[in-house]
């Protein structure tokens, strides 16, 4: 896996496709569809607020990455039909 820090470009591309996704087929996310985040990973928070995400958890050292652990925050969007 690689991990690289996220560019603007890239929130852009990914708010886009996600709208999209859910626009194009709600049925496939109803009634809620959730995504974990890691904890310091700030830019991909605001990428998911801003796509209509809130948070609702924290899963402690659930993610190994060269020997660090990092908490994941699990974030949801409701979605009506």
């Amino acid at each position: 896996m690689i991990i690289r820090k996220l560019t603007q470009e890239d929130a852009s591309n990914y708010k886009k496709l996600r709208i999209e996704a859910v626009e194009d087929s709600p049925s496939s996310f109803y009634p809620t569809r959730v995504e974990l985040i890691n904890t310091i990973n700030v830019a991909a928070k605001a990428l998911y607020l801003a796509c209509g995400f809130n948070a609702y958890g924290i899963e402690r050292n659930s993610l190994c990455v060269n020997g660090v652990f990092f908490h994941e925050e699990y974030m949801m969007m409701e979605l009506s039909r």
